[in-house]
């Protein structure tokens, strides 16, 4: 379950604030703050 949600978050984190960038360097960068964001739902 933890990891669908981190999923959707990353998903809507990189459309909304990295202009949708799925480049590595670009998820990579996000892991930390979306599974925190993810934890806490």
């Amino acid at each position: 379950m933890f990891f669908k949600i981190w999923g959707i978050v990353l998903l809507l984190n990189q459309l909304l604030f990295y202009h949708f960038c799925l480049k590595p360097n670009c998820i990579i960068s996000a892991l930390p703050h979306t599974g925190i964001i993810s934890a806490v739902l």
